[in-house]
């Protein structure tokens, strides 16, 4: 049974439910963009009680480009505003149909819902811009970004255009300045041997990137290909070859490769003969291996009898009256060689 307080209390809740919903339907209160949110600015339109910004993004200005040093990658950038369009004034919002939920849901969070309210609103309600990029040979992407950073192939040409979007519809295509981002030049200069005996040779090797020309200097000089290679030659001493190449727009630093020798190994001498007659006339042939000929001599016993030499290999005359020991002998490393010649012995009549 109903009590008269139980009664009263009912009719109060009851009469006090009545005066905000009186207060709501003559929609007394004014609301700005900022009570809304931006979260409640969807480009949903009034749908699900959310507020719809007015279409008609501005196109983008200013359009203009910087290429990275590596001639990899441009940065694209333009000019353009972070919200643009409004709702018109007096737009009607939704209608909410059921009172008595709606009531309890703006006692708990009324600014999450006050765009359910019924009634007529003058408000100005900014929509976000996102932006669409073109370049050419590399699609359509989209940013909320006035710039964007592309990454692109140095040395080739590229043109693009940017347009700005909001509430629904896009501005027109705003093309901006085409662009060739160039790579500075590079250049590689490798030897196959970077030790080698003396006399002997290598062969250089070379490659560069975005160069127009190549030139030689230090033991070789000339224009060079791009890319390539070719043999030092026989080399007599430690030799230093640099390359370097460039475009119309820089020039590497030189590249460089140098090939040192290995000496003291490969002495080697022999005589046309390794038995001859007293005072009979024979040759003698010597390689001076790795080492420098002007640091090496023939000698017997204690006896310089050529040298120092003028070339790796040579050949001489020479005669004995008995056996006799022949050295090659080079200073680098003690790098040697003898043979031993012996002469017939002399008969004689009784």
């Amino acid at each position: 049974m109903i009590t008269i307080r139980q009664f009263s209390i009912a009719f109060g809740v009851l009469l006090v439910m009545l005066f905000v919903s009186f207060l709501i339907l003559n929609n007394s209160t004014e609301f700005s963009s900022v009570e809304f949110g931006l979260a409640e600015l969807s480009p949903r339109g009034l749908q699900g009680g959310y507020a719809m910004p007015a279409s008609g993004a501005s196109a983008p200005v200013g359009l203009q480009y910087s290429c990275a040093s590596s001639g990899t990658s441009v940065n694209l950038s333009w000019s353009g505003s972070a919200y643009q369009g409004s709702l018109p004034s007096d737009e009607k919002l939704a209608r909410v149909q059921d009172w008595e939920a709606w009531i309890l849901k703006s006692f708990v969070a009324p600014v999450a819902h006050a765009a359910q309210r019924e009634g007529y609103h003058s408000h100005t309600v900014p929509a976000p811009v996102s932006y669409e990029v073109q370049i050419s040979g590399l699609g359509t992407i989209s940013t909320n970004s006035t710039s964007y950073v592309a990454s692109i192939t140095p040395d080739s040409s590229y043109g693009w255009s940017v347009r700005a979007c909001a509430g629904g519809s896009c501005s027109a295509w705003q093309s901006g300045p085409s662009f060739i981002c160039y790579a500075p030049p590079t250049v590689t200069l490798t030897a196959d041997q970077y030790s080698i005996p003396y006399m002997t040779s290598t062969t250089l090797r070379w490659t560069s990137q975005y160069a127009t020309s190549c030139n030689a200097f230090g033991a070789w000089s000339g224009a060079k290909a791009l890319s390539g290679s070719e043999s030092t030659g026989n080399l007599t001493k430690q030799t230093t070859y640099f390359l370097q190449c460039s475009n119309p727009r820089a020039s590497t630093a030189p590249s460089s490769a140098t090939i040192s020798m290995i000496y003291g190994v490969g002495a080697d001498v022999v005589p046309c003969k390794s038995v001859v007659r007293k005072d009979e006339s024979f040759c003698i042939n010597w390689d001076t291996g790795t080492s420098v000929p002007q640091y090496c001599v023939i000698e017997t016993g204690n006896v310089v009898i050529a040298g120092p030499l003028q070339s790796k290999t040579g050949s001489l005359d020479w005669s004995v009256i008995g056996e006799t020991e022949i050295t090659l002998n080079c200073e680098e490393g003690g790098n040697t060689d003898s043979t031993t010649v012996k002469v017939l012995p002399e008969f004689q009549e009784t």
